[in-house]
């Protein structure tokens, strides 16, 4: 049926009541089916064959289907598309998307790292391709009015959607004030802040001594 899937050996010349074998031989990539013989389906490689006319005999090979799997490291960070059946040679796309807060890191293939995306495969076996994400993270950075006057722990980087915690501590002789997020003020101490990006915080100190002037009357 197409001579790129096989080829058959065994035709010729044959007498009367001479047996004919016929072999059909796949190339890489496809498989025997089957043989078709006056209309009859037959299945036997190889196919013998008593001569007593001269006979069309057809082989016919079809491209070996092969299963691509694709699976995430965590179906809550990302999707992947374009798994399925690909007959052998066919290209497959697959393409990784990631879902908000998190990020496309790679590829799995047979034990190598990818990191194309979209990502081609010639498909020529089954194989399961794992797509890996992975949280984007954030900066947290604090900025002290007078770093003189206290301290804050808390800062550094977070991964989205985790929760910064954000504690002022002041020296002696002085006093927390407040934050600012965003031009927002809070008086909150230790502060909570759930991070979905980069983000500035201002931390306010002041000093706890009153000053002022005495007036005495002589």
């Amino acid at each position: 049926n197409d001579p790129v899937m096989g080829t058959v050996e065994g035709a010729g010349v044959y007498t009367y009541g001479a047996s004919a074998t016929l072999t059909a031989t796949a190339n890489e990539g496809y498989e025997f089916v089957g043989w078709m013989v006056n209309g009859e389906a037959l299945t036997d490689n190889p196919l013998t064959l008593t001569i007593t006319s001269d006979v069309t005999v057809v082989a016919t090979f079809k491209a070996i289907e092969h299963t691509v799997t694709a699976t995430v490291n965590d179906p809550v960070m990302g999707t992947v598309e374009g798994a399925g059946v690909y007959t052998y040679g066919a290209t497959a796309t697959l393409t990784a998307t990631a879902n908000e807060g998190y990020e496309f890191v790679g590829w799995m293939v047979n034990g190598e790292t990818l990191t194309d995306n979209p990502l081609t495969l010639t498909v020529t076996s089954d194989v399961t391709v794992e797509a890996t994400f992975a949280a984007v993270k954030y900066n947290v950075i604090v900025l002290i009015n007078d770093s003189t006057m206290g301290i804050v722990e808390g800062a550094g980087v977070y991964e989205y959607g985790t929760t910064a915690t954000l504690t002022a501590t002041p020296y002696a002789g002085y006093e927390f004030v407040n934050w600012e997020v965003g031009g927002e003020t809070y008086d909150t101490n230790p502060l909570e802040l759930v991070v979905n990006a980069d983000m500035k915080v201002v931390l306010t100190f002041k000093s706890t001594v009153v000053t002022g002037v005495d007036n005495m009357e002589n």
